[in-house]
Protein backbone atom coordinates (compact mmCIF):
# COMPACT_ATOMS: atom_id res chain seq x y z
CA UNK A 1 0.00 0.00 0.00
CA UNK A 2 2.56 3.02 0.81
CA UNK A 3 4.46 1.88 -2.35
CA UNK A 4 1.10 1.75 -4.44
CA UNK A 5 0.61 5.13 -2.82
CA UNK A 6 4.07 6.63 -3.61
CA UNK A 7 3.39 5.24 -6.99
CA UNK A 8 0.00 6.90 -7.18
CA UNK A 9 1.30 10.17 -6.53
CA UNK A 10 4.05 10.44 -8.31
CA UNK A 11 1.34 9.33 -11.41
CA UNK A 12 -0.30 12.48 -10.27
CA UNK A 13 2.76 14.57 -9.87
CA UNK A 14 3.58 13.30 -13.07
CA UNK A 15 -0.07 14.31 -14.44
CA UNK A 16 0.24 18.25 -13.10
CA UNK A 17 3.90 17.97 -14.56
CA UNK A 18 2.32 17.28 -17.85
CA UNK A 19 -0.63 19.12 -17.62
CA UNK A 20 1.66 22.65 -16.70
CA UNK A 21 4.05 21.58 -19.79
CA UNK A 22 1.14 21.47 -21.72
CA UNK A 23 -0.58 24.38 -20.78
CA UNK A 24 2.96 26.31 -21.29
CA UNK A 25 3.05 25.14 -24.85
CA UNK A 26 -0.26 25.65 -25.67
CA UNK A 27 0.28 29.39 -24.69
CA UNK A 28 3.58 29.34 -26.27
CA UNK A 29 1.59 28.29 -29.16
CA UNK A 30 -1.45 30.83 -28.78
CA UNK A 31 1.12 33.61 -28.41
CA UNK A 32 3.07 32.28 -31.57
CA UNK A 33 -0.04 31.99 -33.55
CA UNK A 34 -0.97 35.54 -32.59
CA UNK A 35 2.33 36.87 -33.27
CA UNK A 36 2.19 35.17 -36.47
CA UNK A 37 -1.81 37.09 -36.89
CA UNK A 38 -0.27 40.13 -36.28
CA UNK A 39 2.68 39.78 -38.92
CA UNK A 40 0.13 38.35 -41.76
CA UNK A 41 -1.64 41.27 -40.81
CA UNK A 42 1.11 43.95 -41.23
CA UNK A 43 2.17 42.15 -44.00
CA UNK A 44 -1.61 42.10 -45.57
CA UNK A 45 -2.21 46.20 -44.68
CA UNK A 46 1.53 46.68 -46.65
CA UNK A 47 0.26 44.49 -49.76
CA UNK A 48 -3.50 46.65 -49.75
CA UNK A 49 -1.58 49.80 -49.62
CA UNK A 50 1.13 48.73 -52.40
CA UNK A 51 -1.87 47.83 -54.70
CA UNK A 52 -3.94 50.68 -53.94
CA UNK A 53 -0.98 53.04 -54.46
CA UNK A 54 -0.97 50.77 -58.35
CA UNK A 55 -4.07 51.36 -58.99
CA UNK A 56 -3.89 55.24 -58.34
CA UNK A 57 -0.62 54.69 -60.32
CA UNK A 58 -2.92 53.17 -63.25
CA UNK A 59 -5.56 55.45 -62.80
CA UNK A 60 -3.07 58.39 -63.05
CA UNK A 61 -1.55 57.24 -66.20
CA UNK A 62 -4.71 56.30 -67.83
CA UNK A 63 -6.01 59.95 -67.01
CA UNK A 64 -2.92 61.06 -68.99
CA UNK A 65 -3.28 58.91 -71.77
CA UNK A 66 -6.94 60.10 -72.14
CA UNK A 67 -5.46 64.00 -71.72
CA UNK A 68 -3.43 63.13 -74.60
CA UNK A 69 -6.45 61.75 -76.97
CA UNK A 70 -8.49 64.98 -76.16
CA UNK A 71 -5.56 67.36 -77.08
CA UNK A 72 -4.78 65.56 -80.31
CA UNK A 73 -8.56 65.57 -81.43
CA UNK A 74 -8.60 69.10 -80.30
CA UNK A 75 -5.40 70.09 -82.00
CA UNK A 76 -7.09 68.20 -85.09
CA UNK A 77 -10.30 70.42 -84.69
CA UNK A 78 -8.31 73.90 -84.99
CA UNK A 79 -6.20 72.66 -88.00
CA UNK A 80 -9.62 72.25 -89.04
CA UNK A 81 -11.04 75.53 -88.59
CA UNK A 82 -7.34 76.81 -90.34
CA UNK A 83 -8.59 75.34 -92.85
CA UNK A 84 -12.09 76.40 -93.07
CA UNK A 85 -11.37 79.61 -92.58
CA UNK A 86 -8.33 79.60 -95.56
CA UNK A 87 -10.85 78.23 -98.22
CA UNK A 88 -13.32 80.90 -96.98
CA UNK A 89 -10.91 83.97 -98.07
CA UNK A 90 -9.66 81.88 -101.16
CA UNK A 91 -13.62 82.34 -102.32
CA UNK A 92 -14.45 85.73 -100.63
CA UNK A 93 -11.07 86.69 -102.69
CA UNK A 94 -12.34 84.60 -105.86
CA UNK A 95 -16.11 86.22 -105.94
CA UNK A 96 -14.43 89.93 -106.20
CA UNK A 97 -11.97 89.36 -108.85
CA UNK A 98 -15.16 87.60 -110.54
CA UNK A 99 -17.40 90.53 -109.58
CA UNK A 100 -14.78 93.06 -110.95
CA UNK A 101 -14.33 91.20 -114.08
CA UNK A 102 -17.92 91.44 -114.81
CA UNK A 103 -17.86 95.01 -114.01
CA UNK A 104 -14.82 95.76 -116.36
CA UNK A 105 -16.56 93.76 -119.14
CA UNK A 106 -19.91 95.61 -118.82
CA UNK A 107 -18.04 98.58 -118.91
CA UNK A 108 -15.83 97.94 -122.13
CA UNK A 109 -19.22 96.32 -123.80
CA UNK A 110 -20.36 99.96 -122.73
CA UNK A 111 -17.43 101.64 -124.78
CA UNK A 112 -17.35 99.65 -127.38
CA UNK A 113 -21.22 100.45 -128.40
CA UNK A 114 -20.61 104.18 -127.89
CA UNK A 115 -17.59 104.06 -130.66
CA UNK A 116 -20.25 101.45 -132.95
CA UNK A 117 -22.66 104.40 -132.10
CA UNK A 118 -19.74 107.19 -133.06
CA UNK A 119 -18.71 105.16 -136.42
CA UNK A 120 -22.16 104.70 -137.44
CA UNK A 121 -22.96 108.68 -136.61
CA UNK A 122 -20.17 109.41 -138.92
CA UNK A 123 -20.64 106.83 -141.66
CA UNK A 124 -24.22 109.01 -141.88
CA UNK A 125 -23.28 112.19 -142.23
CA UNK A 126 -20.45 111.43 -144.66
CA UNK A 127 -23.43 109.10 -146.94
CA UNK A 128 -25.32 112.41 -146.33
CA UNK A 129 -22.41 114.60 -148.11
CA UNK A 130 -22.20 112.34 -150.48
CA UNK A 131 -25.55 112.59 -151.65
CA UNK A 132 -25.84 115.98 -151.63
CA UNK A 133 -22.70 116.36 -153.37
CA UNK A 134 -24.38 114.17 -156.09
CA UNK A 135 -27.60 116.06 -156.08
CA UNK A 136 -25.81 118.91 -156.56
CA UNK A 137 -23.91 118.06 -159.54
CA UNK A 138 -27.00 116.84 -161.14
CA UNK A 139 -28.72 120.44 -160.52
CA UNK A 140 -25.35 121.96 -162.07
CA UNK A 141 -25.82 120.66 -165.10
CA UNK A 142 -29.49 121.69 -165.43
CA UNK A 143 -28.93 125.51 -164.53
CA UNK A 144 -27.51 128.67 -165.57
CA UNK A 145 -23.90 129.59 -165.00
CA UNK A 146 -25.37 132.23 -162.16
CA UNK A 147 -27.13 129.64 -160.53
CA UNK A 148 -24.46 127.43 -160.93
CA UNK A 149 -22.15 130.05 -159.18
CA UNK A 150 -24.91 130.48 -156.26
CA UNK A 151 -25.55 126.72 -155.72
CA UNK A 152 -21.65 126.23 -155.93
CA UNK A 153 -21.32 128.30 -152.77
CA UNK A 154 -24.34 127.26 -151.09
CA UNK A 155 -22.78 123.83 -151.27
CA UNK A 156 -19.16 125.00 -150.51
CA UNK A 157 -21.30 126.41 -147.32
CA UNK A 158 -23.15 123.29 -146.63
CA UNK A 159 -19.86 121.60 -147.23
CA UNK A 160 -18.32 123.61 -144.38
CA UNK A 161 -20.86 122.86 -142.16
CA UNK A 162 -20.83 118.93 -142.46
CA UNK A 163 -17.18 119.28 -142.45
CA UNK A 164 -16.93 121.05 -139.35
CA UNK A 165 -19.99 118.30 -137.66
CA UNK A 166 -17.18 116.18 -139.10
CA UNK A 167 -14.37 117.54 -137.22
CA UNK A 168 -16.73 117.78 -133.97
CA UNK A 169 -17.46 114.12 -134.40
CA UNK A 170 -13.20 113.22 -134.94
CA UNK A 171 -12.92 115.34 -132.02
CA UNK A 172 -15.86 113.18 -129.61
CA UNK A 173 -14.00 110.43 -131.18
CA UNK A 174 -10.63 111.20 -130.07
CA UNK A 175 -12.18 112.28 -126.40
CA UNK A 176 -13.51 108.64 -126.60
CA UNK A 177 -10.05 107.19 -127.48
CA UNK A 178 -8.75 108.86 -124.89
CA UNK A 179 -11.52 107.62 -122.18
CA UNK A 180 -10.35 104.05 -123.35
CA UNK A 181 -7.01 104.14 -123.39
CA UNK A 182 -7.74 105.28 -119.40
CA UNK A 183 -10.32 102.45 -118.91
CA UNK A 184 -7.59 100.20 -120.39
CA UNK A 185 -5.10 101.35 -118.03
CA UNK A 186 -7.40 101.21 -115.24
CA UNK A 187 -8.56 98.07 -116.58
CA UNK A 188 -4.78 96.53 -116.12
CA UNK A 189 -4.19 97.81 -112.97
CA UNK A 190 -7.14 95.95 -111.70
CA UNK A 191 -6.01 93.01 -113.33
CA UNK A 192 -2.80 93.22 -111.90
CA UNK A 193 -4.43 94.52 -108.53
CA UNK A 194 -6.31 91.04 -108.43
CA UNK A 195 -3.71 89.03 -109.98
CA UNK A 196 -1.62 90.58 -106.42
CA UNK A 197 -4.30 89.91 -104.53
CA UNK A 198 -4.77 85.98 -105.64
CA UNK A 199 -0.93 85.47 -104.75
CA UNK A 200 -1.11 86.98 -101.60
CA UNK A 201 -4.67 84.76 -101.20
CA UNK A 202 -2.52 81.52 -102.28
CA UNK A 203 0.73 82.37 -100.16
CA UNK A 204 -1.23 82.65 -97.23
CA UNK A 205 -2.99 79.24 -98.07
CA UNK A 206 0.32 77.66 -98.55
CA UNK A 207 1.87 79.68 -95.22
CA UNK A 208 -1.28 77.86 -93.03
CA UNK A 209 -0.99 74.47 -94.63
CA UNK A 210 2.78 74.67 -93.38
CA UNK A 211 1.98 75.77 -90.37
CA UNK A 212 -0.85 73.16 -90.02
CA UNK A 213 1.75 70.35 -91.27
CA UNK A 214 4.62 71.61 -89.04
CA UNK A 215 2.21 71.95 -85.85
CA UNK A 216 0.53 67.91 -86.94
CA UNK A 217 3.95 66.84 -86.99
CA UNK A 218 4.85 68.56 -83.60
CA UNK A 219 1.90 67.00 -82.14
CA UNK A 220 2.59 63.64 -83.54
CA UNK A 221 6.17 63.88 -82.39
CA UNK A 222 5.01 65.04 -78.66
CA UNK A 223 2.23 62.30 -78.29
CA UNK A 224 4.70 59.33 -79.50
CA UNK A 225 7.01 60.99 -76.81
CA UNK A 226 4.32 60.76 -74.12
CA UNK A 227 3.26 57.54 -75.27
CA UNK A 228 6.67 56.00 -74.99
CA UNK A 229 7.16 57.04 -72.00
CA UNK A 230 3.68 56.34 -70.59
CA UNK A 231 4.95 52.96 -71.61
CA UNK A 232 7.73 52.51 -69.71
CA UNK A 233 5.79 53.93 -66.91
CA UNK A 234 3.25 51.09 -67.25
CA UNK A 235 6.08 48.49 -67.78
CA UNK A 236 7.74 49.57 -64.39
CA UNK A 237 4.57 49.64 -62.59
CA UNK A 238 3.55 45.82 -63.75
CA UNK A 239 6.77 44.84 -63.21
CA UNK A 240 6.71 46.30 -59.40
CA UNK A 241 3.14 44.84 -58.91
CA UNK A 242 4.55 41.72 -59.94
CA UNK A 243 7.66 41.84 -57.49
CA UNK A 244 4.87 42.81 -54.83
CA UNK A 245 2.76 39.47 -56.15
CA UNK A 246 5.75 37.21 -55.67
CA UNK A 247 6.72 38.61 -52.31
CA UNK A 248 3.35 38.27 -50.96
CA UNK A 249 3.02 34.53 -52.41
CA UNK A 250 6.33 34.22 -50.57
CA UNK A 251 5.27 35.36 -47.11
CA UNK A 252 2.22 33.41 -47.72
CA UNK A 253 4.14 30.35 -48.27
CA UNK A 254 6.40 30.77 -45.22
CA UNK A 255 3.11 31.18 -43.37
CA UNK A 256 1.81 27.79 -44.54
CA UNK A 257 5.25 26.12 -43.39
CA UNK A 258 5.53 27.51 -40.35
CA UNK A 259 2.15 26.39 -39.39
CA UNK A 260 2.65 22.97 -40.54
CA UNK A 261 6.05 23.11 -38.55
CA UNK A 262 3.97 23.89 -35.42
CA UNK A 263 1.26 21.33 -36.35
CA UNK A 264 4.03 18.78 -36.89
CA UNK A 265 5.81 19.67 -33.39
CA UNK A 266 2.03 19.66 -31.81
CA UNK A 267 2.15 16.02 -33.20
CA UNK A 268 5.28 15.18 -32.03
CA UNK A 269 4.63 16.21 -28.47
CA UNK A 270 1.60 14.29 -28.77
CA UNK A 271 3.11 11.39 -29.61
CA UNK A 272 5.70 11.78 -26.88
CA UNK A 273 2.68 11.64 -24.69
CA UNK A 274 1.18 8.82 -25.58
CA UNK A 275 4.31 6.89 -24.98
CA UNK A 276 4.91 8.66 -21.97
CA UNK A 277 1.45 7.75 -20.52
CA UNK A 278 -0.60 5.06 -22.53
CA UNK A 279 -2.95 5.21 -18.99
CA UNK A 280 -3.70 8.63 -19.39
CA UNK A 281 -5.00 8.09 -23.51
CA UNK A 282 -8.09 9.22 -22.78
CA UNK A 283 -7.13 12.51 -21.15
CA UNK A 284 -4.79 13.02 -23.77
CA UNK A 285 -7.25 11.96 -27.05
CA UNK A 286 -9.52 14.45 -24.75
CA UNK A 287 -6.58 17.24 -25.04
CA UNK A 288 -6.27 16.53 -28.36
CA UNK A 289 -9.67 16.99 -29.22
CA UNK A 290 -9.86 19.96 -27.74
CA UNK A 291 -7.14 21.71 -29.09
CA UNK A 292 -8.29 20.41 -32.67
CA UNK A 293 -10.89 22.33 -32.25
CA UNK A 294 -9.44 25.23 -30.46
CA UNK A 295 -7.21 24.94 -34.21
CA UNK A 296 -10.26 24.59 -36.49
CA UNK A 297 -11.88 27.57 -34.45
CA UNK A 298 -8.60 29.57 -34.88
CA UNK A 299 -9.01 28.75 -38.78
CA UNK A 300 -12.58 29.72 -38.62
CA UNK A 301 -11.97 32.96 -37.42
CA UNK A 302 -9.06 33.46 -38.93
CA UNK A 303 -11.39 32.74 -42.75
CA UNK A 304 -13.79 34.91 -41.32
CA UNK A 305 -11.30 37.43 -40.67
CA UNK A 306 -9.63 36.99 -43.98
CA UNK A 307 -13.29 36.98 -45.39
CA UNK A 308 -14.45 40.46 -43.64
CA UNK A 309 -10.58 41.95 -44.85
CA UNK A 310 -11.53 41.23 -48.85
CA UNK A 311 -15.11 42.52 -48.26
CA UNK A 312 -14.04 45.51 -46.79
CA UNK A 313 -11.42 45.78 -49.68
CA UNK A 314 -14.07 45.51 -51.86
CA UNK A 315 -15.86 48.02 -50.24
CA UNK A 316 -13.26 50.50 -50.11
CA UNK A 317 -12.41 49.65 -54.19
CA UNK A 318 -16.00 50.26 -54.97
CA UNK A 319 -15.95 53.73 -53.13
CA UNK A 320 -12.97 54.56 -54.72
CA UNK A 321 -13.95 53.66 -58.12
CA UNK A 322 -17.40 55.15 -57.61
CA UNK A 323 -15.62 58.56 -56.41
CA UNK A 324 -12.83 58.40 -59.32
CA UNK A 325 -15.89 58.31 -61.46
CA UNK A 326 -17.98 61.56 -60.05
CA UNK A 327 -13.95 63.17 -60.35
CA UNK A 328 -14.10 61.88 -63.90
CA UNK A 329 -17.71 63.05 -64.82
CA UNK A 330 -16.66 66.56 -63.30
CA UNK A 331 -13.69 66.86 -64.53
CA UNK A 332 -15.23 65.85 -67.93
CA UNK A 333 -18.22 68.53 -67.29
CA UNK A 334 -15.26 71.35 -66.85
CA UNK A 335 -13.63 70.47 -70.06
CA UNK A 336 -16.87 69.93 -71.86
CA UNK A 337 -18.28 73.90 -70.32
CA UNK A 338 -14.50 75.31 -70.91
CA UNK A 339 -14.87 74.13 -74.60
CA UNK A 340 -18.07 75.30 -75.39
CA UNK A 341 -16.99 78.26 -73.94
CA UNK A 342 -14.13 78.44 -76.03
CA UNK A 343 -16.17 77.92 -79.25
CA UNK A 344 -18.94 80.23 -78.49
CA UNK A 345 -16.08 83.00 -78.11
CA UNK A 346 -14.37 81.29 -81.73
CA UNK A 347 -17.61 81.85 -83.05
CA UNK A 348 -18.13 85.37 -81.83
CA UNK A 349 -14.75 85.79 -83.44
CA UNK A 350 -15.64 84.80 -87.02
CA UNK A 351 -18.90 86.39 -86.46
CA UNK A 352 -17.24 89.49 -86.20
CA UNK A 353 -14.54 89.31 -88.42
CA UNK A 354 -17.29 88.16 -91.37
CA UNK A 355 -19.19 91.23 -90.28
CA UNK A 356 -16.20 93.71 -90.98
CA UNK A 357 -15.30 91.69 -94.18
CA UNK A 358 -18.47 92.33 -95.13
CA UNK A 359 -18.78 96.07 -94.19
CA UNK A 360 -15.35 96.45 -96.14
CA UNK A 361 -16.53 95.03 -99.07
CA UNK A 362 -19.91 96.97 -99.08
CA UNK A 363 -17.78 100.28 -98.31
CA UNK A 364 -15.84 99.11 -101.16
CA UNK A 365 -18.74 98.34 -103.58
CA UNK A 366 -20.00 101.83 -102.79
CA UNK A 367 -17.42 103.51 -103.48
CA UNK A 368 -17.26 101.66 -106.83
CA UNK A 369 -21.16 102.71 -107.71
CA UNK A 370 -20.49 106.07 -106.67
CA UNK A 371 -17.45 106.57 -109.18
CA UNK A 372 -19.21 104.65 -112.24
CA UNK A 373 -22.73 106.88 -111.57
CA UNK A 374 -20.33 110.11 -111.28
CA UNK A 375 -18.67 108.89 -114.35
CA UNK A 376 -22.15 107.95 -115.92
CA UNK A 377 -23.17 111.66 -115.19
CA UNK A 378 -20.68 113.04 -117.05
CA UNK A 379 -20.56 111.17 -119.81
CA UNK A 380 -24.32 111.68 -119.74
CA UNK A 381 -23.64 115.78 -119.88
CA UNK A 382 -20.84 115.75 -122.29
CA UNK A 383 -22.85 113.63 -124.99
CA UNK A 384 -25.90 115.58 -123.87
CA UNK A 385 -24.67 118.59 -125.66
CA UNK A 386 -25.26 118.55 -129.78
CA UNK A 387 -25.24 122.43 -130.23
CA UNK A 388 -21.87 123.37 -131.03
CA UNK A 389 -22.34 127.35 -130.48
CA UNK A 390 -23.42 125.96 -126.70
CA UNK A 391 -20.54 123.92 -126.29
CA UNK A 392 -18.53 126.47 -127.41
CA UNK A 393 -19.93 129.24 -124.45
CA UNK A 394 -19.76 125.94 -121.94
CA UNK A 395 -15.88 125.83 -122.64
CA UNK A 396 -16.12 129.66 -122.28
CA UNK A 397 -17.50 129.74 -119.19
CA UNK A 398 -15.00 127.19 -117.91
CA UNK A 399 -12.32 128.90 -119.00
CA UNK A 400 -13.97 132.00 -117.22
CA UNK A 401 -13.68 130.11 -114.15
CA UNK A 402 -10.46 128.70 -114.24
CA UNK A 403 -9.21 132.09 -114.77
CA UNK A 404 -11.28 133.20 -111.79
CA UNK A 405 -9.75 130.44 -109.45
CA UNK A 406 -6.39 131.13 -110.92
CA UNK A 407 -6.74 134.76 -108.83
CA UNK A 408 -9.03 133.21 -105.82
CA UNK A 409 -8.71 131.55 -102.71
CA UNK A 410 -11.48 129.09 -103.56
CA UNK A 411 -8.97 127.44 -105.90
CA UNK A 412 -8.20 124.36 -103.95
CA UNK A 413 -11.93 123.15 -103.22
CA UNK A 414 -12.44 122.56 -106.58
CA UNK A 415 -15.17 122.50 -109.65
CA UNK A 416 -18.30 124.56 -108.42
CA UNK A 417 -21.93 123.27 -109.40
CA UNK A 418 -23.58 125.87 -107.96
CA UNK A 419 -22.86 129.25 -105.89
CA UNK A 420 -25.19 131.83 -104.17
CA UNK A 421 -25.94 134.02 -101.27
CA UNK A 422 -28.02 131.87 -98.65
CA UNK A 423 -29.32 132.31 -95.06
CA UNK A 424 -28.13 129.09 -92.99
CA UNK A 425 -29.15 127.94 -90.05
CA UNK A 426 -26.62 127.26 -87.49
CA UNK A 427 -25.27 123.76 -85.94
CA UNK A 428 -24.92 124.35 -82.89
CA UNK A 429 -26.81 128.01 -81.97
CA UNK A 430 -29.61 127.68 -84.10
CA UNK A 431 -29.68 131.54 -85.18
CA UNK A 432 -29.85 132.56 -88.84
CA UNK A 433 -26.73 133.66 -90.67
CA UNK A 434 -25.67 134.96 -94.16
CA UNK A 435 -23.65 133.29 -95.98
CA UNK A 436 -22.06 132.60 -99.52
CA UNK A 437 -22.92 129.20 -100.66
CA UNK A 438 -20.19 127.01 -102.91
CA UNK A 439 -21.22 123.44 -103.87
CA UNK A 440 -18.21 121.60 -105.47
CA UNK A 441 -18.33 118.67 -107.67
CA UNK A 442 -16.59 116.67 -105.06
CA UNK A 443 -20.28 116.50 -102.54
CA UNK A 444 -18.49 119.20 -100.27
CA UNK A 445 -20.45 122.70 -99.62
CA UNK A 446 -18.45 125.56 -98.51
CA UNK A 447 -19.66 128.82 -96.48
CA UNK A 448 -17.98 131.70 -97.13
CA UNK A 449 -18.96 135.41 -94.82
CA UNK A 450 -18.51 137.08 -98.38
CA UNK A 451 -18.10 136.12 -102.00
CA UNK A 452 -14.57 135.16 -103.01
CA UNK A 453 -13.31 135.00 -99.70
CA UNK A 454 -11.50 132.13 -97.45
CA UNK A 455 -14.59 129.56 -96.68
CA UNK A 456 -15.05 129.47 -92.73
CA UNK A 457 -14.97 126.28 -90.82
CA UNK A 458 -15.28 122.73 -91.83
CA UNK A 459 -17.33 121.83 -95.35
CA UNK A 460 -20.06 119.95 -95.49
CA UNK A 461 -19.45 116.36 -96.33
CA UNK A 462 -22.70 114.82 -98.54
CA UNK A 463 -22.24 111.07 -97.46
CA UNK A 464 -24.52 108.22 -97.37
CA UNK A 465 -27.75 108.11 -98.51
CA UNK A 466 -28.66 112.03 -98.51
CA UNK A 467 -32.01 113.64 -99.52
CA UNK A 468 -33.60 117.36 -100.10
CA UNK A 469 -37.05 118.81 -99.95
CA UNK A 470 -38.48 122.04 -99.31
CA UNK A 471 -40.41 123.18 -95.73
CA UNK A 472 -42.23 125.67 -93.69
CA UNK A 473 -41.12 124.57 -90.52
CA UNK A 474 -38.60 126.84 -89.48
CA UNK A 475 -40.02 129.98 -87.70
CA UNK A 476 -43.26 129.44 -90.67
CA UNK A 477 -40.49 130.23 -93.61
CA UNK A 478 -40.01 128.35 -96.64
CA UNK A 479 -36.46 126.68 -96.97
CA UNK A 480 -34.10 123.59 -97.87
CA UNK A 481 -34.00 120.91 -95.66
CA UNK A 482 -30.61 118.73 -96.64
CA UNK A 483 -30.53 115.57 -94.83
CA UNK A 484 -27.34 113.07 -94.75
CA UNK A 485 -26.05 110.24 -92.59
CA UNK A 486 -24.51 112.26 -90.46
CA UNK A 487 -26.46 115.68 -89.92
CA UNK A 488 -29.51 117.73 -91.59
CA UNK A 489 -28.51 121.51 -93.08
CA UNK A 490 -31.72 124.26 -93.10
CA UNK A 491 -30.53 126.99 -95.34
CA UNK A 492 -32.94 129.85 -97.69
CA UNK A 493 -32.14 130.75 -101.02
CA UNK A 494 -32.34 134.59 -101.02
CA UNK A 495 -34.74 134.49 -104.18
CA UNK A 496 -37.66 132.65 -104.78
CA UNK A 497 -36.60 131.19 -108.21
CA UNK A 498 -32.92 129.91 -106.58
CA UNK A 499 -35.09 126.93 -104.85
CA UNK A 500 -35.49 125.18 -107.82
CA UNK A 501 -31.93 125.92 -109.40
CA UNK A 502 -29.80 124.33 -105.81
CA UNK A 503 -32.59 121.22 -105.85
CA UNK A 504 -32.01 120.38 -109.32
CA UNK A 505 -27.70 120.79 -108.84
CA UNK A 506 -28.59 118.58 -105.93
CA UNK A 507 -30.60 116.41 -107.57
CA UNK A 508 -28.14 115.84 -110.37
CA UNK A 509 -25.59 115.13 -107.91
CA UNK A 510 -27.35 112.12 -106.79
CA UNK A 511 -29.26 113.55 -103.96
CA UNK A 512 -32.62 112.09 -104.14
CA UNK A 513 -36.24 114.77 -103.52
CA UNK A 514 -38.19 113.78 -100.91
CA UNK A 515 -41.90 115.27 -99.50
CA UNK A 516 -41.91 117.33 -96.64
CA UNK A 517 -43.23 114.51 -93.87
Amino acid sequence: PPAAASTEQQQQEEEARLKKEEQQKALEAEEARKEAEERFKLKEEQLQRALQDERERSQELIKQQESLVAEKEKEQHRRKEEASLARQEQILAEDRAMEAEKQLKEQEKHLLNQETAIQEREQAIKQQLEEERQQLKAELQQMDEDRQKSLEAAFSEREKTLQQQLDNEQIRRDEFKATQAAFEIEKAKQEEELRVQAEEAKLKLEEAARREEEAHQQAEKAIQERESLLQAQLQKEKEKLKQLMEEREKADAERMLKEKEQLEETERLQNEREKAMKDMEAQIERLKNDEQQRLEEAKAAQDALQQALDERAIQEEQQRQSAEQQAQREEAMKQMEAQIEQLKRDEQKRIDEAKATAEAQQKVLQEALKEKEEAKRRRSLFYSSENAKLQEALNEVREQVRQAEAVSPLKAIGDVLAEGWILKEGQRFKTWHSRYLYFTAQGKIYYCKEKGKKPVGNPFFLEGDCTICRTNKKKKKPCLRLTTSKRTLFFQPTLENEFSLWMNALKEFGVAIVEDD
